[in-house]
């Protein structure tokens, strides 16, 4: 009888906090995401833009950028590459696993350095992250980098 009442409370607060738990990982965090932030890349700061690694699938064909394909933009490109990455806005993903995915480095007058990663995956399209953090619409700087592939 006195271990009645307290396995009954212990029951109903862990079935509560996994309720919780529920709500915040298929609700909240959707209907909580702000998607009108944008991304801020210092166009007029950027003196060299250029790929070193990864993998990317379009029109039927894999592109490998570790040995055969490149991307080194001039100072005219960086502007329209800024240009493109300061107009997307924020992009919930829900499972961030690209199937395919491209670094793209660039360096500031400053030499500091930042990381644009153009992602690819079947569920949420293009998509691509700035350092590692946050995710932003990335349809047109796909378009865009895809026009820039060359053989090395």
């Amino acid at each position: 009888m006195k271990l009645k009442k307290p396995t009954i409370i212990i029951i109903i607060v862990a079935n509560t906090l996994f309720l919780l738990v529920l709500f915040y990982n298929f609700y909240y965090k959707k209907a909580s995401f702000n998607s009108s932030i944008k991304a801020e890349v210092p166009a007029t700061r950027i003196t060299k833009a250029y790929s070193e690694a990864g993998r990317w699938y379009w029109g039927n064909k894999e592109i490998d950028f570790y040995d055969e394909h490149a991307i080194n933009l001039n100072k005219k490109e960086i502007a329209e590459f800024c240009t493109i990455i300061n107009a997307s806005h924020a992009k919930y993903i829900d499972n961030i696993r690209p199937d395919y995915w491209v670094d793209i480095n660039l360096e500031t007058i400053d030499k500091k350095a930042i990381l644009i990663t153009l992602n690819q995956n079947k569920t949420d399209g293009f998509f691509f992250e700035i350092n590692h953090d946050g995710t932003f619409e990335g349809k047109a700087l796909a378009n865009f980098i895809v026009k820039h592939i060359y053989k090395q």
